[in-house]
């Protein structure tokens, strides 16, 4: 009973639309049948108001017995002015009349309105528009959703637009793996054997994209006479194929305000460019003091997925993690589980540049 009643409101809602439809049509047929009526009448009235005009004007010429011609009754402002436009309005009018009953009943019409909303609807109209006048309507769009009233917040908006150009220009990550294993070493530092695995899509196919930059990390120095290697590059590969130090790529190493501290930055000799996908993994080793106890990896171009795995042994460390990010709710883009011996963070979500998980890794006590 509730399907049949549910099916009757569904076929007098359909009858109320197509009456409506039907409806739009007649009325539509009336205003062109108004419209071509008024250019009928403009034209006639055209015609009867000349040849009233010449007749009366002929009739009085007969008591003086001069008949004149029809040019010279006319004066010249009403032939060579207000005749034509009259005429060409009226003609007009018709043709308009016409052409939209001719198009309605065709169903040409409705063809149109179907195509223009097609144009809107399916982004046609923005596929038409060049690259840089795509850009100065995002930046007039932003304007006019926040509507900024200083000079100031012009600005900032500016900035932002900015910001989201330069983000969403090459590449992003579809998957920013890393995986970590913890050591204890004389009980005074721990290592990291750090594999990660970056996986890279292009976001713009219409242009030339290039992977340039590998990584950039900071690290300190350990003290004097201390045997053991701050930061060690074992290996790096681009889609399988392993790269060769100063021949594919070079690395630069600056120093940090804080003391001790050193920032080095991989970078490829030659740019690569993205076709689709590049795979690139790098295999390296960090060795810190046991009291540097925070261990983070942030992201620095959009990434839709994130993993990061700390492996140790639970009788010589104890391993925490925690998110961070720019917007609300910072804990629930990431899923964070502890295992005996595991400590993993994974997003289940979209990171923006500078978003990431921070490890703490503690030396356990008896």
């Amino acid at each position: 009973m509730k399907m049949n009643r549910k099916n009757k409101r569904r076929h007098i809602k359909k009858d109320k639309r197509e009456k409506i439809k039907k409806s739009d049509n007649f009325n539509l047929f009336v205003k062109a049948g108004f419209v071509f009526l008024f250019g009928v009448l403009l034209l006639v009235g055209l015609n009867y108001y000349e040849l009233v005009l010449v007749d009366n004007i002929k009739e009085a010429s007969v008591l003086v017995n001069y008949s004149p011609s029809q040019e010279i009754v006319l004066s010249d402002t009403y032939v060579k002015i207000i005749q034509p436009i009259i005429y060409n309005i009226g003609v007009i009018v018709i043709v308009l009349a016409v052409g939209t009953m001719l198009m309605e009943l065709f169903g040409y019409l409705q063809f149109y309105r179907k195509r223009i909303a097609e144009v809107f609807t399916d982004k046609e109209l923005v596929n038409l528009l060049s690259d840089d006048y795509k850009k100065e309507l995002k930046t007039s769009l932003l304007q006019g959703i926040y509507k900024p009233d200083t000079t100031e917040s012009t600005e900032l908006i500016s900035l932002f637009d900015d910001r989201l150009s330069n983000i969403m220009d090459t590449f992003y990550y579809s998957e920013h793996n890393t995986f970590v294993e913890c050591q204890l070493l004389d009980s005074q530092y721990i290592k990291k054997s750090i594999t990660r695995v970056l996986e890279i899509k292009e976001i713009n196919s219409q242009k030339s994209n290039y992977f340039e930059d590998l990584m950039c990390i900071s690290y300190k120095e350990l003290e004097k006479g201390c045997s053991y290697d701050a930061f060690k590059m074992q290996s790096i590969e681009i889609n399988g194929k392993p790269l060769e130090e100063k021949k594919d790529y070079d690395f630069e190493i600056t120093d940090c305000k804080e003391p001790y501290s050193k920032i080095i930055n991989y970078r490829l000799i030659n740019p690569m460019e993205i076709k689709n996908t590049l795979l690139v993994k790098m295999t390296y080793t960090t060795i810190v003091p046991i009291e540097d106890r925070l261990y983070s990896v942030k992201v620095n171009r959009l990434c839709k997925d994130m993993k990061c795995r700390v492996t140790f042994n639970k009788n010589d460390l104890e391993v925490y993690v925690t998110a961070f990010k720019f917007s609300t709710g910072t804990n629930t883009i990431f899923k964070c589980e502890h295992f005996e011996s595991i400590t993993e963070a994974n997003s289940n979500g979209w990171l923006l540049p500078g978003e990431g998980v921070a490890f703490s890794l503690f030396k356990k006590t008896s």
